[in-house]
């Protein structure tokens, strides 16, 4: 059984949503990768290594993309965000 303080453990969050250019993620566990999808489920970009905790998305077209982030200890978090 998954209480609220186990979902929270690792205080991970990430803004702007919709972002311009860059996004900002943060996590108390470091992040180890982050892949990023279009819509159809295709990966647009693969592995990305964190530089100071942003990520760089003003190469994308806009619309929604689906971030999977794989932090230390396998822990994945998966998120929408809409690129304007």
């Amino acid at each position: 059984e998954l209480g609220l303080s186990d979902l929270t453990a690792y205080d991970f969050a990430y803004w702007p949503n919709p972002v311009t250019d860059m996004l900002n993620i943060t996590s108390q566990k470091p992040v180890e990768s982050v892949s990023v999808y279009n819509l159809v489920g295709q990966k647009v970009i693969d592995g990305i290594v964190l530089t100071n905790g942003q990520i760089d998305m003003s190469s994308l077209a806009p619309g929604a993309y689906v971030f999977r982030v794989i932090l230390e200890g396998n822990k994945v978090e998966t998120f929408k965000i809409i690129k304007k």
